[in-house]
């Protein structure tokens, strides 16, 4: 989160310092991974979902202006056993928002997806996966080429300054 932001701010002129506590070559931070799930699917919460609409918009910027891909799309599919209603909420969000879902019946599932055998299911096509230690190399990469000072390893705010 802090190092988009700070990219994004960059984008803008603005002088931007960031401090963090760990070095992204340590793997210790929050978002330090080698993959991230991405989905649209989040119950009935319009708001979390258009938020994951907007991200990944801006996750194709960061593709464009970094000639690099981080997104990997390949559908999310929700299985279920007693409860559909998260699914039914998630389609229903989704619809709302004309984005692209299929809730599947169990039989719908069987011919689509023969492996498994759930009592419901909701494909979000737009699912997929970021390649989360690539991206936070270059949000770096961009942010420092932006402009963007950023100061590592257990400083205290005051020895950054």
């Amino acid at each position: 989160m802090g190092l988009s932001t700070a990219y994004y701010l960059s984008k803008i002129q603005k002088k931007i310092l960031l401090i963090d506590q760990f070095s992204i070559e340590k793997g210790l931070n929050a978002s330090w991974d080698y993959s991230k799930n991405f989905r649209y699917v989040y119950g009935d919460d319009e708001y979390y979902t258009k938020l994951a609409v907007k991200s990944l918009m801006l996750w194709k910027i960061i593709e464009r202006e970094s000639n690099t891909q981080l997104y990997f799309k390949s559908g999310c599919l929700l299985l279920g056993e007693s409860d559909s209603s998260y699914a039914k909420k998630s389609y229903k969000t989704m619809k709302k928002l004309k984005l692209e879902s299929t809730l599947l019946s169990r039989r719908d599932l069987r011919n689509k997806f023969p492996q498994f055998n759930s009592r419901y299911a909701l494909l979000d096509p737009n699912g997929g996966v970021i390649e989360a230690d690539t991206a936070i190399k270059t949000l770096d990469l961009l942010a420092r080429k932006n402009g963007v000072k950023i100061k590592i390893d257990n400083m205290s705010f005051f020895d950054a300054l």
